[in-house]
């Protein structure tokens, strides 16, 4: 996360937070973090992790009723991150942010094997290009899931955010 900190991020848009994402806060403590959890329970545990972090905490499920975009209002000028964890509705909580996605500089969004080709297609056709996968983890030796990072194609030329190939480089097919 700490490599998306040249992006300038003011917000963190946090849908399915849980208890807390400890490399948001981390990596963006400064930021004012939107965090949607489904679960009133952990409420008490957002406000103690979140301590000396400016956030506000939705309690709603987002589905194909309740949107991001109807929960969340950025400021004009906020550059903002997405992270989505609900575990099988992450492509539909991604879109359900459609008319904040101008403001949206990186989306993070959890993928298992199973929708990962997909997951990637579909935010790519966003405007967002992949720029890392984090947290890959295993189940019985085989790939499970990881978290896929990407950030909007609209920077793409910002050498720092994609630095230009040096000359030299090889590819191997």
């Amino acid at each position: 996360m700490r490599s998306l900190k040249h992006l300038g991020i003011t917000d963190v848009i946090d849908v399915g937070v849980a208890t807390g994402t400890p490399s948001l806060m981390r990596a963006f403590p400064e930021a004012f973090h939107h965090l949607i959890e489904k679960r009133q329970s952990f409420a008490d545990i957002i406000a103690e992790r979140y301590t000396g972090i400016a956030y506000r905490l939705h309690i709603a499920e987002v589905n194909s009723s309740e949107r991001v975009d109807s929960l969340i209002t950025l400021r004009e000028n906020a550059v903002a991150i997405l992270k989505v964890d609900v575990d099988g509705g992450d492509l539909q909580a991604v879109l359900s942010a459609a008319s904040l996605l101008n403001q949206v500089a990186a989306i993070m969004v959890e993928a298992t094997r199973k929708v990962l080709p997909m997951l990637a297609y579909q935010i790519s056709a966003l405007g967002f290009d992949l720029y890392d996968i984090i947290d890959l983890r295993y189940h019985a030796n085989h790939f499970h899931q990881c978290d896929l990072v990407f950030v909007a194609r609209r920077l793409a030329t910002d050498p720092k955010v994609f630095p230009p190939h040096s000359r030299d480089m090889i590819y191997a097919p």
